[in-house]
């Protein structure tokens, strides 16, 4: 479970005392049982969460996270580079996913099929669902409006993966094990 909150980085690259305040103002809205909090631009795009990257999977396995905007972490870069030596796509398991370097946004919610987050801690951590503040519900499609459900504190939850799959995400499964792959190779080169 994430959160998606408005609030975004004004320099990625920095993590100053202004960038530490706001994220900790953010922070203090954050639902106790969310695993982190992606930030929702003016506009409802959703590049990056606060301490986290953010990939979305649509149709046909297309998979899309922002490139430019964001603090790069070390696992998105590894898994971009995997993309990259396979011409754009990350092959297991007789599954393509292909990658598409823009931003998410939540004018396209409703094509979600699935989305994970990556980070050092938590590697590739699937989402099952969003709490989504009341002023980000603005930018949301009206297919996805649908699936809304209201909160008592006046946000919203949405339902990515039903409930009792909540720990499965197929595809996000798909790039753990490349990435686990790829990690016991790098490993097997440094010890030898």
């Amino acid at each position: 479970l994430v959160d998606i909150r408005r609030g975004t980085r004004k320099d990625m690259k920095a993590k100053d005392s202004i960038w530490i305040e706001m994220r900790d103002a953010i922070l203090d809205k954050k639902t106790k049982k969310s695993n982190e909090v992606i930030m929702c631009e003016d506009d409802g795009i959703v590049r990056e969460g606060l301490s986290s990257n953010f990939f979305v999977i649509k149709d046909n396995f297309l998979v899309q996270t922002a490139s430019e905007g964001i603090l790069d972490g070390t696992v998105k870069q590894l898994i971009d580079k995997f993309a990259e030596e396979q011409s754009g796509s990350i092959k297991c398991d007789g599954e393509t996913l292909r990658m598409a370097y823009s931003c998410p946004s939540l004018l396209e919610l409703s094509q979600w099929r699935e989305s994970f987050i990556t980070s050092t801690s938590r590697l590739i951590l699937p989402i099952y669902g969003f709490v989504i503040a009341s002023d980000c519900i603005q930018f949301i499609d009206k297919q996805a409006a649908e699936k809304l459900q209201p909160l008592d504190n006046g946000d919203f939850y949405y339902p990515l993966l039903p409930v009792e799959s909540s720990h499965i995400s197929p595809r996000a499964q798909v790039l753990q094990d490349v990435l686990a792959q790829k990690l016991n190779e790098m490993c097997e080169r440094i010890i030898e």
